[in-house]
């Protein structure tokens, strides 16, 4: 009996962004590659505007890192290191430009708030930009 071929697949594969935990890169350069080309404005924190010269100044995060006095706004340590502070979006800009720039939306937190808190209140809120905005308004430290 003779084989019947079958027709060649008219749809291709489709391939997406979203990838699953086995298959997300497992050591730091391929984790911080993978973000590089799959997050929307990543390549704006590269930029002299947000980073300022060489030594790290007249950039929009010293402007932040100054005007907050170089205090985190969750925990209220200061630090002179400034390796050791991040100027954090309160809410998400996801590649917006005009978010990203906007002032109002920037603060400073240290480096384990940052990594601690603040990123438990984005993965707790995913998707829902002024849920975390409120959230990280209600953690912010009073004055």
């Amino acid at each position: 009996m003779a084989r019947l071929s079958s027709p060649a697949p008219r749809l291709a594969k489709v391939h997406t962004r979203l990838q699953t935990r086995s298959q997300a890169p497992t050591d730091a350069a391929g984790r911080s590659a993978f973000r590089k080309q799959n997050t929307p404005g990543r390549a704006l924190y590269a930029s002299r505007a947000w980073r300022g010269d060489d030594k790290g100044e007249g950039g929009l995060r010293w402007r932040i890192l100054t005007r907050d006095m170089f205090t985190c706004g969750m925990c209220g340590a200061m630090h002179t290191d400034t390796s050791r502070l991040h100027v954090d979006h309160i809410a998400p800009h996801d590649g917006d430009a005009c978010l990203f720039w906007e002032t109002s939306n920037l603060w400073t937190v240290c480096a384990s708030c940052h990594d601690g808190e603040c990123q438990r209140i984005e993965a707790a809120h995913e998707g829902y930009p002024e849920a975390i905005r409120a959230a990280k308004m209600a953690a912010r430290r009073q004055a």
